[in-house]
């Protein structure tokens, strides 16, 4: 029979407690053999709780009326109902299992005769950790048994005790931990706690686990607010807990402790930059010194330091300097200057007065090394004594491993030569050179014969000139070269100009015969072409070319961030291109200069200027030999303003007095100065003049001449131009000596470097020469720094340049002393460059003395390193830095080379930079950088600029500090202004010296470019909800371009269906470039169906 035990009592239940009984009752069987059943199980709870106080309802047994050694009804009759209610209801009905029998019901128990069976059972409730305080739940259960042998109904209605459910107090605010100087131990250290619930709370605290009465140090021990007034040194490190009560439940608040801390701070060295240390630089960290205070404020007033480590500090170490950063843990050269010590070697002591606040204060040892401190020594210091609120004390450590050693200010890093078989008049010459985003350098010029760039299969132009284009890695490897016509040819030509877009295109500019193929393409005319080149060398277009009866020779070329292209060169009669016509001064008898853009798009030409006219016009017959070395000269900067330069002879000597009418570009003209001057002009992106620049005067008679030959702009706009003089020049408000022969008619030219602002207003100017003759051929702007990169050559044996040079440690710029001159060695045609701050002040340079060298080209990277391009003869081998170069052609001939070059400044390259990229990412900008090695990185800040002129810094980004392998970063500016965002990349090393990125930019108007479908089989539709121009790009999983094309979206809901050649199955990725803003719009995988062709 089934016999209900005594009913479960009331109790009170906090919230969140498990296995709660809420009913209990017993079943005794005895008789024949058989097992039992519950069936049809119910109970009915009463009460006012929710269902979702309850998390679940389950059914324990046991042979022993014992519930903690129970057995939960898990195991199913027949293995088809669930084992537990999943879903508890409100008060009413709970239904445990199914109905219908044994078959959906739970096994209990077995019996035999003459055996007598009593089973145990409770019904158990988890309850909820949120319920209302008060609420109840109460219990009436029916007992239904099936005995297989006997059948036995019996039940119980007994009710249990009501449950009555509660809240814990809730904690809102947990006690704080608490410091107490030493010095100030009367002061009370008070513990707070608050906390809520739905009755009455009381508070009992504790200390290290031990209940707290009142008395003594103590008050509070039963509130809300604990009290200690009277600790002492050895309480430091207890800690305080706080029990919080209602009448039925508790909660522990989170220890607090008590500092009691010494009054004595702690110190340490530090040592965070071991990188090599130029010669001719102030404030280079040594080492870092950390104070901590404690409790109050205090007073630093000496420090004892030491050289220990240092190899030569007497020679090596021109001053000692102590900063103090505060609290920031960033060494900076603009620091706070605690002290200095001149000349220090040994054991010294620097004074001064600090106040320190407490937390963590850093000073910072830091050396001034003179240009003639010893290479490889190493510099190291000391710090073993702090002088700290009038009391002496250690740090501990006071020195840690690692050294500075002194390296070189600069150096030639690596040369590579063309190769030739030394036949007989075989050429090789290298005119221009250029660098793209990934630090690549392309090369353009011509040969002759036969020629091998490196591992590149040989070239061969058996009867003609071929130009020739050559892609380097940043190492020196030649990853490509490509010739223009064919084998059979006669005279082909050169390229003389090369430019590389942001977007990767390869744009070269030169001179050919009619019928030259590139490629797939012809020129029709003979004169000027330009062509297009991709990342991999394949040729990809050709610009229209003068159709008209006048000759039309290319120089130089720039192109802009939205892949427009701007040409100059010189050309005699009537031009036409693509459309526009111009005609030559003197009734198209005299040559001029022409200026012509492309689009980046269509390449068509979008203007066409000319500069000539006045008097003997621009380059007049008399010396029309230099017209192949007169343009030269191009730039544009980041508005696409346009500036040209180059230089015009004067009709006759008798012309230069007279004040002949020179040249005019539009509403400008300038008058003669000398038998050949420079002129600048700058244009609008719409191609209407701005300006024109001449020099002021000039002396010397009827040989004097000045000639500008190479032009570059900095980031601001900025620009810089690069000549060479004879006798006396003023630009501007400054007079150029030449230090030469002057009256020598062979014109023994100095070199002069000149600056313009943007607006055309004249900035600074100087020169570089001496008793031979120097010329300026070319000028590149190193990113880093503004610093200028000039290159040239020095002529006549015995021939040395002297440029003024800056004091240590200067940046060039008012304010600096000169305290000496570079002084280079030349010889015959001896190729220089000379390392200039944006200020005018040269800083170091390098000559290569051995042979007839020419410079022609030079170009920047964006680690700040310089690479020069040109041939070399004369000299076998040719001795660039480390590097020998044979000399491979025949006698008398040109040997191409390419050399880089490291800047002498000390420009930290905290990072080597691998891409910056910015793209659409559901209406935010999400920047992705990489780096391929830092070297003692802090941090980078990431700058935003609505105009690309003046930048914020949006957020930070903590760097790897040294780190040999490929890292990535990202950033995610939620906010961009609308329309165009200008992003770049702020480096900072430990030292707080910093580089800045190159910059990218971000159209909030053009997010959301998509592509479909994927997978894709020959076709790929992309569509805008704005307008853009777009380059599409598809790139294989090796990083390997394998298709791209210029593309238009008009942002009108319609899909530009791509035809795409046959690709092999697999996936890609997809990238679309806003061509007008260099933005990411997209970058996506796609795969390529494995569709049957």
């Amino acid at each position: 029979m089934a016999n209900p035990t005594t009913a479960v009592g009331a109790a009170d239940i906090c919230a969140g407690t498990l296995k709660v009984p809420i009913h209990a009752f017993k079943i005794t069987a005895s008789g024949g053999a058989g097992s039992g059943v519950l069936t049809n199980f119910q109970f009915t709870t009463t009460g006012t709780y929710v269902a979702s106080e309850i998390v679940n309802f389950k059914i324990w047994k046991n042979t022993v009326d014992d519930l903690s050694t129970a057995t939960e009804l898990l195991a199913a009759y027949a293995g088809t109902p669930p084992s537990t209610n999943n879903t508890p209801l409100g008060p009413g009905l709970q239904v445990y299992s199914g109905t219908g029998g044994p078959s959906t019901s739970f096994r209990t128990f077995s019996y035999g005769i003459p055996n007598t069976v009593t089973w145990f059972f409770w019904i158990t409730m988890d309850v909820a950790a949120t319920v209302t305080d008060g609420s109840t739940i109460g219990v009436i259960a029916s007992v239904n048994t099936d005995m297989t042998t006997a059948k036995i109904q019996a039940g119980s209605a007994a009710a249990s005790g009501t449950q009555t459910l509660h809240t814990f107090p809730v904690i809102t605010v947990q006690p704080a931990d608490q410091s107490i100087c030493t010095s100030s131990l009367s002061v009370p250290a008070a513990f707070n706690v608050t906390a809520t619930a739905g009755s009455g709370l009381t508070y009992q605290w504790y200390e290290n686990a031990v209940l707290i009465t009142n008395g003594g140090i103590y008050s509070g021990a039963t509130s809300a607010a604990l009290t200690l007034t009277g600790v002492n040194a050895g309480m430091n490190g207890y800690l305080y807990t706080c029990v919080t009560s209602t009448a039925f439940c508790s909660t522990t608040s989170s220890a607090a402790s008590l500092n009691v801390p010494a009054l004595a701070p702690t110190r340490a060295v530090t040592q965070n930059n071991i990188s090599g240390v130029l010669q001719g630089t102030n404030y280079n960290e040594i080492i870092g010194i950390e104070i901590d205070i404690n409790c109050a404020t205090t007073t630093a007033t000496s420090f004892i330091l030491n050289t220990t480590g240092s190899t030569a500090p007497g020679t090596d170490i021109s001053a000692a300097r102590l900063l103090y950063t505060g609290t920031s843990s960033i060494f900076t050269t603009s620091a706070p200057q605690f002290g200095i010590q001149a000349s220090p070697s040994g054991t010294f002591t620097i004074t001064g007065t600090q106040s320190l606040s407490v937390g963590t204060n850093y000073f910072w040892l830091s050396y001034d090394v003179p240009l003639t401190a010893v290479l490889g020594d190493v510099l190291d210091g000391q710090c073993t004594s702090i002088t700290i609120g009038g009391t002496g004390t250690a740090p501990s450590p006071t020195t840690v491993a690692g050294s500075r050693p002194i390296v070189a200010v600069n150096s030639w890093l690596w040369a590579q030569g063309a190769v030739g078989d030394g036949t007989a008049f075989e050429i090789q010459d290298i005119l221009d050179c250029a660098i793209d985003a990934s630090n690549s350098v392309y090369t353009v010029g011509y040969f002759k014969l036969n020629v091998t760039f490196g591992s590149t299969p040989t070239l061969s132009a058996p009867v003609g000139y071929s130009p020739v284009i050559v892609k380097y890695d940043a190492g020196g490897n030649a990853l490509w070269a490509r010739m223009i016509g064919n084998a059979a040819g006669g005279y082909v030509g050169s390229y003389d100009g090369v430019a590389v877009s942001p977007a990767g295109w390869v744009y070269a500019v030169g001179n050919v015969s009619a019928g030259t193929t590139f490629g797939p393409f012809t020129a029709t005319m003979g004169g000027m072409v330009v062509m297009v080149y991709d990342a991999n060398g394949n040729e990809a277009y050709m610009f229209p070319q003068n159709t008209n009866t006048g000759t039309c020779s290319g120089s130089n070329l720039a192109v802009d961030a939205s892949d427009n292209v701007y040409v100059t060169g010189y050309y005699i009669g009537a031009i036409t291109i693509g459309g526009l016509s111009i005609t030559s001064s003197n009734g198209g008898t005299q040559t001029d200069v022409f200026v012509v853009k492309y689009d980046g798009v269509t390449g068509n030409p979008v203007w066409l200027k000319s500069i000539g006219g006045g008097g003997g016009g621009a380059h007049g017959v008399w010396f029309n030999t230099y017209v192949n070395d007169a343009m030269k000269s191009i730039a544009v900067d980041a508005s696409g303003n346009v500036f040209v330069g180059g230089y015009s002879a004067a009709s006759s000597p008798l012309d230069v007095w007279s004040g002949e009418p020179r040249i005019t570009a539009g509403a400008f003209t300038t008058t003669s100065v000398q038998q050949l001057d420079f002129f600048l002009v700058k244009y609008n992106s719409s191609g209407t003049e701005q300006w024109m620049k001449q020099p002021t005067s000039g002396t010397g008679g009827g040989n004097d001449m000045n000639k500008m030959a190479g032009l570059a702009l900095d980031a601001s706009g900025n620009v810089y131009i690069t000549g060479s003089f004879a006798y006396n020049l003023r630009i501007g408000t400054t007079t150029l000596t030449n230090t030469g022969a002057g009256g020598n008619p062979t014109f023994v030219l100095d070199v002069f470097v000149a600056k313009y602002n943007n607006a055309g207003t004249f900035q600074w100017a100087v020169s570089g020469g001496g008793s031979g003759e120097e010329n300026g051929y070319n000028i590149a702007i190193n990113p880093l720094n503004n610093h200028l990169f000039v290159i040239g050559d020095i002529n006549l044996s015995g021939g040395n340049a002297t440029f003024t040079r800056m004091a240590a440690g200067g940046s060039g710029g008012g304010g600096n002393t000169v305290f000496s001159t570079i002084t280079l060695p030349g010889g015959m045609g001896d190729l220089f460059i000379v390392e200039y701050t944006d200020a005018g002040v040269a800083v170091c340079g390098s000559s290569l003395v051995g042979g007839g060298e020419d410079a022609t080209g030079v170009a920047a990277d964006n680690f700040g390193f310089a690479y020069i391009a040109g041939d070399f003869e004369g000299v076998d081998p040719f001795i660039v830095g480390s590097t020998s170069l044979p000399f491979t052609m025949g006698a008398g001939q040109e040997n191409a080379y390419i050399a880089r070059w490291s800047s002498c400044v000390a420009v930290p390259l905290g990072v080597e930079w691998m891409s910056f990229t910015a793209s659409c990412n559901e209406g935010k900008a999400k920047l992705n950088w990489s780096t391929a090695s830092e070297t003692n990185n802090d941090y980078f800040a990431i700058e935003r600029s609505a105009d690309g002129v003046n930048y914020e810094t949006i957020g930070t980004v903590k760097g790897a500090g040294n780190s040999s392998m490929t890292t990535d970063y990202t950033f995610t500016d939620a906010d961009p202004v609308d329309g165009i965002s200008y992003y770049r990349i702020r480096q900072t090393d430990y030292n707080g010296n910093s580089t800045v990125s190159k910059i990218v930019s971000y159209n909030k108007n053009v997010c959301g470019v998509s592509v479909y479908p994927n997978p894709f089989d020959k076709t790929l539709y992309v569509s805008s909800p704005t307008t853009v121009n777009a380059l599409f790009r598809i790139v294989n999983v090796l990083g390997q371009e394998v298709y791209s094309q210029h593309i238009f979206l008009p942002g009108d809901g319609t899909s530009l269906a791509i035809d795409l050649p046959l690709l092999a199955s697999g996936m890609y990725i997809v990238r679309i470039s806003d061509t007008d803003n260099l933005n990411l719009l997209l970058n996506t995988k796609v795969v390529r169906a494995g569709v049957a062709e």
